[in-house]
């Protein structure tokens, strides 16, 4: 069986700011990260994480009464790193063997940046004595921006007419959810 060992180095910062004014609440979040791969037999140096994310950053604001809970966030995120053309990333079906040589990291290719706006509404229509119904209702990527996550090469297709397949991850697209809570 193919063991690799390797090390796993992370750094980072996180910076939240939050104001209350009334019934709004703001906040904004920010985290500034690294987080880097070293395997002697892949790699001379360090290379990021297929998950790294060298900036993230959110907005959210908040409106709360007694009845009443809404919420909106925008989130941007910086992009993560490509290895799809990369032979120890992403090898050929079958055919992966440790490199007899470790090669350099050269430029890092990343995906484009991600971003979404959520909202929240959550209504409590009713509240008496031990019974409580509640309304809500969620959106996801709410203006339903298509985020390219991850990309993954495949081989497909009959020996000798076998072709190579991108399979592209992305984020949820729109996704709205309703809520009705009842407690008694």
């Amino acid at each position: 069986s193919l063991r690799l060992l390797g090390d796993l180095f992370s750094k980072g910062m996180d910076v939240l700011v939050k104001y209350q004014l009334d019934k709004f609440n703001f906040w904004s979040t920010y985290t500034l990260s690294r987080s880097e791969l070293f395997f002697e037999t892949l790699k001379t140096e360090r290379f990021p994480t297929n998950y790294d994310q060298t900036h993230l950053f959110s907005l959210a604001g908040q409106y709360k009464t007694s009845r009443l809970t809404a919420s909106v966030s925008w989130s941007w995120g910086s992009g993560t790193p490509d290895y799809t053309g990369d032979a120890p990333f992403f090898p050929e079906e079958g055919s992966f063997e440790v490199p007899t040589t470790a090669t350099p990291v050269g430029d890092v290719v990343r995906f484009g940046s991600v971003s979404q706006v959520d909202l929240s509404v959550l209504y409590h229509a009713y509240e008496k004595k031990q019974t409580k119904v509640s309304v809500g209702l969620t959106v996801l990527n709410l203006l339903d921006t298509e985020n390219l996550l991850e990309r993954d090469a495949r081989t497909l297709g009959p020996p000798g007419r076998d072709e190579v397949f991108s399979l592209d991850r992305f984020n949820i697209g729109f996704a709205p959810d309703v809520m009705l809570r009842v407690e008694f």
